[in-house]
């Protein structure tokens, strides 16, 4: 998000959730779903992919 300048409060809003739900899909504590990860994708226009977290090596 921030390449892309973008900030905590416009997710928010573009998620329609308050700023409180936002840092916690941001900080992990509640995970995204597929609709907003779709949603955060396009408003961020990267592929969804690269919305992942990073693998660990050797997790399976």
């Amino acid at each position: 998000m921030a390449r892309k300048k973008k900030k905590q409060l416009d997710l928010a809003e573009v998620l329609n959730i308050t700023t409180a739900t936002a840092a916690r899909r941001l900080n992990g504590t509640v995970p995204f779903d597929v609709v907003e990860l779709m949603v955060v994708a396009n408003w961020l226009d990267v592929p969804v992919e690269s919305l992942q977290p990073p693998t660990r090596a050797g997790a399976a």
